[in-house]
């Protein structure tokens, strides 16, 4: 009895472009809406020169949607005939996707670091959120970014060897498996 491998699922990307493309234009008219409703704060409503919650959540929605753009649209264009979809081959698309990932996991905890921030200022215990949750937050993105960044340098170290390459995507998908369990506790 023969043992054959299975052949590698792949995609013909010209057949794909369009769909690329489509995904690249819908994501490019989402960077639109952050934009706008940037410039009408600043402008129109709080001119202030500081960061407000409303503005960041703004802006990393903003990034989101950009590096998502930047990810379809660079997929047709650069990609190797043929694009393999189990295996990533080329540092580049990870680090764009991965990008768009943490990112809007950023952006989904924020989210919840401000509704925290209403319900503790509704106690009239803004004290404590400034003192002890706001820093624990930033604490925990950092190092959740630096992780990030590590398996990126892990990654762009070993591009040229593609065993190494396919045990770094297990790892990536592991981190993001873990990110995503703990951040619903």
């Amino acid at each position: 009895v023969s043992c054959m491998s299975t052949p590698e699922p792949s995609l013909n990307v010209d057949a794909l472009s369009l769909t690329f493309f489509c995904l690249g234009g819908v994501y490019g008219l989402l960077v639109m809406f952050p934009l706008v409703q940037i410039s009408r704060i600043t402008r129109l409503g709080y001119p202030l020169l500081k960061a407000s919650t409303q503005k960041s959540f703004l802006a990393l929605l903003l990034l989101t949607a950009a590096f998502r753009t930047v990810f379809f649209i660079a997929v047709p264009l650069i990609a190797p005939q043929p694009f393999y979809i189990t295996h990533f081959k080329n540092p580049f698309y990870t680090v764009l996707d991965d990008l768009g990932c943490i990112v809007f996991y950023i952006l989904f905890t924020y989210l919840i670091l401000f509704w925290a921030e209403i319900i503790y200022h509704a106690q009239n215990r803004r004290a404590f959120f400034t003192r002890r949750m706001r820093p624990t937050y930033y604490a925990l993105q950092v190092i959740i970014f630096m992780g990030q960044a590590a398996i990126w340098v892990y990654l762009l170290i070993q591009r040229n060897d593609h065993v190494r390459i396919d045990q770094v995507d297990v790892i990536d998908n592991i981190y993001y498996s873990v990110l995503l369990c703990n951040s619903k506790n």
